[in-house]
């Protein structure tokens, strides 16, 4: 069973598209959804809760147009790890990882900006997220 959260969908009955953050599902039926927490723990910040709301209008932007309603700036490839393409939204120092399935991204991994270089941790971290997705565990 692969475990999701949708945070956008399209609002178009012509276009299916969803934005999906992974969901870790836990002992005792407990979930956590990182990229989520991780943005809401940013957004306490006063440095980045700007950022941590345009996330949220990237998303619906995604959702509602696909890659074409983002500029290169926000929405664009970080890397590949073996066959996996990764992306990544961008607002600030904040950077959120993910991955396509199909008309869908799967928001996977949520990181501060630390360097002009996309760490291989985070292209990783990324990576593992995607594997457990199509595994559904």
């Amino acid at each position: 069973m692969t475990c999701y959260t949708v945070i956008s969908k399209s609002t178009s009955p012509s276009t299916v598209r969803e934005v999906r953050a992974y969901t870790e599902i836990r002992d005792s039926f407990q979930h956590d959804i990182p990229v989520l927490t991780f943005l809401e723990q940013m957004s306490k910040q006063s440095e980045h809760s700007a950022h941590v709301k345009k996330f949220k209008i990237m998303f619906k932007r995604f959702a509602d147009q696909g890659h074409a309603g983002l500029t290169s700036e926000m929405f664009h490839q970080a890397g590949t790890v073996g066959k996996l393409t990764v992306m990544r939204f961008s607002s600030g120092s904040l950077r959120v990882y993910c991955f396509y399935d199909g008309p869908h991204i799967v928001l996977a991994h949520a990181a501060l900006k630390k360097s002009q270089k996309t760490s291989d941790s985070d292209l990783n971290s990324a990576a593992a997220v995607e594997k457990k997705y199509n595994q559904g565990v």
